[in-house]
């Protein structure tokens, strides 16, 4: 188990919101999957949850747990949680909370500079949340739970965000458009890099700091136990490590963490 090798190179900042506020945000976070589903979809889930897309939504409620566990040792100072975390499987998402507060950490600093962010009234806190529910709706259409199931393994992801990360490298040779909407992640990535641009200092410290902290989380992930899950034709089915060209394993045959 490698996950919990990797630490982030940039320091573990509390957000100056009170506690109480913290508090509520990684709460969303740690329910982000019910949700998501109840307020995008109109749907309440079924606490038991039932069948094999009970599974998978158990799954993920998991993981999300696991990360708010992991930023409330991080951000509360709750160190009796470090144990749990360490020692079992939970050491896995280790780097999902990272990313997490990559997130928060980024957009602390893009909404000291950027005039738009403070007449949008788009808190740092708030930001974060926003971009947790984008990676959720992700998970949710690539497992097959709300489209069509995408079969996208951990190696597959890892060589798509080193593509993404590599490219946002070099500011000077990003061009930026106009649009009307962009998703949460992607405007605070292209807005960190606008202001890359123009500001050396932001450039050598914020930004490659949350560079090289999302490149390194992906890759701990990527090496982790961690499995891909869809649900076809209402059975799951589990990849290992990216795309399982033998053929994808279903919960049946036994199923992996």
């Amino acid at each position: 188990m490698k996950s919990h090798a990797y630490s982030t190179s940039m320091p573990i900042q509390k957000p100056s919101d009170s506690d109480l506020t913290v508090q509520q945000s990684i709460e969303i976070i740690k329910n982000i999957p019910d949700h998501f589903i109840e307020y995008r979809h109109g749907i309440i889930l079924d606490f038991e949850c039932r069948g094999e897309d009970g599974f998978l939504l158990k799954k993920l409620r998991e993981a999300y747990r696991a990360k708010a566990l992991w930023l409330e040792c991080f951000w509360l100072g709750k160190a009796e949680l470090r144990p749990e975390l360490t020692f079992t499987e939970k050491v896995c998402y280790k780097p999902l909370a990272q990313m997490s507060m990559a997130f928060f950490q980024l957009a602390d600093e893009v909404h000291h500079r950027f005039d738009w962010a403070k007449e949008q009234n788009l808190r740092p806190l708030e930001w974060m949340v926003l971009c947790e529910f984008q990676l959720c709706e992700t998970a949710f259409k690539n497992s097959g739970y709300t489209a069509e199931p995408t079969c996208v393994g951990k190696a597959q992801l890892y060589n798509r965000a080193l593509k993404r990360y590599k490219s946002l490298e070099d500011p000077e040779k990003l061009v930026f458009g106009v649009s009307d909407f962009r998703k949460p992640i992607e405007a605070l990535e292209e807005s960190a890099a606008f202001l890359a641009k123009e500001d050396i200092v932001f450039r050598n410290s914020h930004y490659q700091d949350y560079l090289r902290v999302q490149k390194r989380c992906f890759k701990a992930v990527r090496d982790s136990h961690l499995k891909a899950m869809l649900l076809d034709n209402d059975s799951i089915k589990v990849l290992g490590r990216g795309v399982d060209t033998r053929g994808a394993k279903s919960r049946k045959k036994g199923f992996q963490k």
